[in-house]
């Protein structure tokens, strides 16, 4: 492990040494080049790094199972309800933990620096299971943390020594005790996230932020140093400070405040850049902001090269970038003599050119974009600039004078509330957040390229000039063209919902098929992995929709991307009765045409490709939900998959008696590999070479059987788990298969 990184690290300083000395050598009149160096360099490391697979880590990963852990808190604690969360080291060998505890299981809320005693189950953080999923290992590997630990037991066995530290983490509490007893729930939390980054928010409101727009006054950035920065600037400025005192204040005030928000990535960032141009101030040096963005990001990935795979740290750097390239250069074009109008029309314009720059940023990472958020930014920002600085005041005045308190928080609530008003009005008008598709790294490339071009970062011949806008159509053209007719595979994958089925089959031409959508009491599957895996592909439309039947953990899904994702034909199970459906009605309304399936029903899609439905048979009478549930058999030339819902032995023999040609290449394993299914008789009627399982953790049924997959190996039959393997993608040509998974564990 200490090797990886130490080169990786490496990887980083050469890039940043060759890159420096290329600015160098060609910086000479030659700014555009400099510039499109350093895009360049940035757009390579974030799509490299962020698309690699960290299986070189793997081996560091230990079982720990039930263990009692010494260790010491390395983070400030995050209270979410009940829950506590804190990041630990292990003081024996020096491993990373993030902790989850329930107040009830500890007396005192650990502070950063406590030596604490946790016993609890360790585990590995999940990986990426779905297309278009987050990698929740990867984005802890940003924070240096190897495991999670879900604490049963833990005690504070001695405070923090440390007096800076301490001092920062009680200054830090007292403040929260203040908030807390002064303003609401929500204000306390919104507060708290202008302050500190913290992200306490319901999930009501968190959602509408995001998708209003302004998420971004939540989490200490640029904006929240810039808006400190401002105001000591201006009070300097008044008391007639020298510029070396200004520096020495302000780089305090900024390492202590770093310190108090958990030195996040956008609040360092910016921290760094205000006091390298400070200095620059001091010593009279030019200050260029592109080397000081590329200076401090080098720094942040010397330190720890998987920050680069952080949203965080591309939204913050990207929008630095084009607030440092961009703005200045549109800005310059427009000469407004009134200043409210004119610092109006600024802001509208830095809002945008942030807007462009980050869009594949957004597209890739959230598959939305809020366009309204351009008006709402100019409203919203500066109450929120004056309420950080009024919250800093208000603080200190809560404490000093206790009797102004009521005064002070009344004040600041209202700003918060008219706050809470402007977001929700935006939030609820139409088109308030659109839903895209992600880009790919190409697309995004041409982007950026284009980009550049635009603001004339291209340098040539007027006779050339002129074909260049025809030169990127072409490419994109050539791109889009390309993606659409040389595909000859069929795909098909098998989504990890958890405790349920979903399988998408992507076939040439740009035909989609979805078989069930999963199904969560607790969670919304259809939305956050069924239609995030096809925002993430690119998938404008669902050609067919099959639902096997009505059990909520194939159909919820499904009735979660109705009004979601467009539809064009569903298909129903014929025996099932139509008020088992509670999605019917709004189907109508979106206009999908309804189909009522039995067998022999053929769907074909080009010479080569047929989905037969071979189950319920005709003349059947409704049993039950699971072995009434529609089985289809995909043919593709010489590759044929089968999918089996929940059927039961009952089922798999009147298959077996009624149908003669049911032998695939590949079966899904029916009813999650319960021992109620896949009995030999049928597995021999079938023969697969492969078989794939799409089954839960740790589920309370103890699906898969062993009995399933003991028949299973004995036959030779390869299977797959989803929950082992999450998501498995099977593609082939008609001759050939090629398999997939998103991840071993």
């Amino acid at each position: 492990m200490f090797l990886l990184v130490s080169c990786e690290k490496l990887y980083f300083i050469l890039l940043w040494a060759i890159v420096f000395g290329l600015q160098l050598a060609l910086s000479k009149n030659k700014e555009e080049i400099k510039l499109i160096l350093v895009a360049a360099l940035v757009f390579s490391l974030s799509i490299s790094i962020r698309t690699a697979k960290i299986d070189a880590q793997a081996a560091d990963y230990r079982d720990y199972s039930e263990s009692e852990i010494f260790c010491t808190v390395i983070s400030f604690p995050k209270i979410n309800n009940e829950e506590i969360v804190v990041d630990l080291k292990n003081i024996n060998d020096k491993t990373t933990l993030r902790c989850y505890l329930d107040r009830e299981v500890i007396e005192k809320i650990p502070g950063f620096g406590d030596k604490i005693l946790v016993s609890g189950n360790v585990k590995k953080p999940p990986e990426k299971r779905n297309p278009g999923g987050f990698d929740y290992r990867l984005y802890l590997k940003a924070y240096n943390i190897d495991y999670l630990i879900y604490a049963e037991a833990a005690s504070v066995l001695e405070e923090q020594s440390n007096f800076a530290i301490k001092s920062i983490s009680d200054l830090r509490e007292r403040i929260i005790r203040v908030l807390d007893s002064n303003l609401e729930e929500n204000e306390r939390d919104f507060a708290k996230g202008i302050l500190f980054g913290e992200k306490n928010l319901s999930d009501e409101y968190e959602d509408m932020f995001v998708k209003a727009g302004i998420s971004h006054i939540l989490a200490v950035s640029g904006l929240h140093v810039g808006i400190i920065y401002s105001f000591f600037y201006t009070v300097f400025t008044c008391l007639k400070v020298s510029v070396k005192v200004q520096f020495a204040v302000l780089s305090i005030f900024l390492i202590f405040y770093s310190c108090m928000c958990g030195l996040s990535v956008s609040v360092v960032r910016a921290s760094l850049m205000v006091l390298i141009n400070m200095y620059s101030r001091i010593t009279k040096y030019h200050y260029d902001p592109i080397n000081a963005i590329f200076l401090v990001g080098c720094i942040n990935l010397c330190i720890n090269p998987y920050k680069a795979t952080m949203v965080s740290f591309l939204l913050s750097y990207g929008a630095v970038f084009s607030i440092s390239v961009f703005y200045p250069l549109i800005a310059g074009k427009f000469k407004i003599k009134n200043f409210i109008i004119k610092n109006v029309f600024l802001g509208l314009i830095l809002t945008i050119t942030i807007q462009i720059f980050t869009y594949p940023i957004l597209a890739c990472n959230f598959n939305g974009i809020s366009p309204l958020s351009i008006i709402l930014n100019i409203l919203a920002v500066p109450l929120a600039g004056v309420l950080l600085i009024a919250l800093i005041i208000g603080v200190f005045l809560a404490a000093l004078a206790p009797f102004s308190a009521d005064m002070v928080f009344g004040c600041l609530s209202m700003i918060i509330d008219l706050i809470f008003i402007l977001t929700k009005y935006f939030y609820d008008l139409p088109f308030s957040y659109i839903r895209v598709f992600s880009l790919e790294p190409l697309i995004i490339l041409m982007y950026y390229m284009f980009l550049f071009y635009v603001f004339g970062y291209f340098q040539f011949e007027n006779k050339y000039k002129n074909l260049m806008p025809i030169l990127f159509a072409a490419m994109f053209m050539c791109v889009l063209i390309g993606n659409h007719f040389n595909d000859k595979s069929l795909k098909v994958t098998f989504f990890d919902v958890g405790q349920g089925d979903s399988v998408l089959i992507e076939m040439p031409g740009n035909i989609d098929v979805l078989i069930d959508g999963g199904g969560n009491l607790n969670k919304n599957v259809g939305e956050d992995v069924v239609l995030k895996a096809l925002l993430h592909k690119g998938i404008s439309d669902l050609d067919l929709v099959i639902l096997t039947h009505t059990h909520f953990d194939h159909s919820k899904g499904i009735q979660e991307l109705i009004g979601n994702h467009k539809i064009k034909r569903l298909v129903l199970n014929n025996l099932e009765d139509e008020k088992d459906f509670s999605f019917l009605e709004e189907a109508t309304k979106m206009k999908i045409d309804l189909i009522k399936s039995e067998e022999g029903d053929i769907f074909r899609f080009g010479k080569q490709i047929s989905l037969e439905v071979i189950y319920p048979l005709i003349g059947d009478e409704y049993v039950d939900s699971n072995n009434s549930s529609l089985v289809t058999r995909l043919v593709y030339d010489q590759i044929s998959f089968i999918f089996t819902g929940d059927i039961e032995e009952y089922g798999e023999r009147k298959i077996i008696e009624r149908n003669n040609e049911i032998q695939s290449t590949i079966l899904k394993v029916a009813h999650h590999g319960s021992d109620s299914s896949t009995s030999e008789a049928f597995l021999d009627s079938i023969d697969p070479k492969m078989a794939v399982i799409s089954v839960g953790e740790n589920n309370r049924y103890a699906h898969p059987a062993d009995k399933t997959l003991e028949l299973m190996s004995n036959k030779g039959i390869k299977y797959y788990r989803t929950d082992l393997n999450g998501a498995v993608m099977i593609e082939t040509d008609g001759k050939k298969i090629w398999t997939e998974i998103t991840c071993e564990e």
